[in-house]
């Protein structure tokens, strides 16, 4: 029975990855060697999206901002009871990279000031925003000057979308932040 229930689910998981047509998927600590591992299967790919090197580029960096941003700034203690995910797909138009890990919710009431801002700016505004983020943070912790901002600004950037979040509460003070950036395809 055990067999038929594994061969079950593992067959549903298969499903559905290929139905949302997710390229990788990963679920776990995200440490230096699994960015590390993740970036070179991406770089050393044979541009199996047959898509511009320059569409390529944006994945890669927003991959990395993605894996960084988990791996720097996590920060619920539990987290050996809490794994990150991070899928990489394409839809119809446009590739999307998620990621998705514990938050304190007060950070995640930061997040949201932060990701709803960054929406509502035009480009060249968040232009702006990123040189300012980039000056204040020389020379300072990066943590202390909201690090995670400059690579959510990056992100928003490069991808040339609007970013996409949910918080999922998960229990008391920790929500689950899911974060969708979509790389348009031409």
């Amino acid at each position: 029975m055990v067999l038929e229930q594994a061969t079950n689910y593992l067959f549903d998981i298969y499903q559905t990855l290929s139905r949302e047509k997710i390229l990788l998927s990963y679920l776990g600590e995200i440490t230096p060697d699994l960015t590390n591992s993740v970036l070179k299967s991406v770089k050393n790919e044979q541009n199996p999206y047959n898509e511009k090197l320059n569409v390529k580029k944006k994945i890669y960096n927003i991959i990395v901002e993605s894996l960084e941003n988990i791996y720097k700034h996590a920060e619920v203690k539990e987290k050996e009871n809490r794994p990150s995910i991070f899928l990489f797909g394409s839809h119809a138009q446009h590739y999307y990279i998620i990621s998705g890990n514990y938050v304190y919710t007060q950070t995640g009431e930061k997040l949201k000031r932060t990701i709803d801002e960054l929406n509502s700016l035009d480009r060249d505004n968040m232009r702006k925003k990123y040189r300012t983020a980039l000056l204040q943070s020389s020379g300072e912790d990066m943590r202390e000057t909201n690090g995670a901002g400059i690579g959510l600004i990056d992100m928003a950037l490069k991808s040339e979308n609007k970013l996409e979040y949910q918080f999922r509460d998960a229990s008391a003070g920790i929500s689950f932040f899911t974060l969708i950036v979509k790389v348009n395809m031409n």
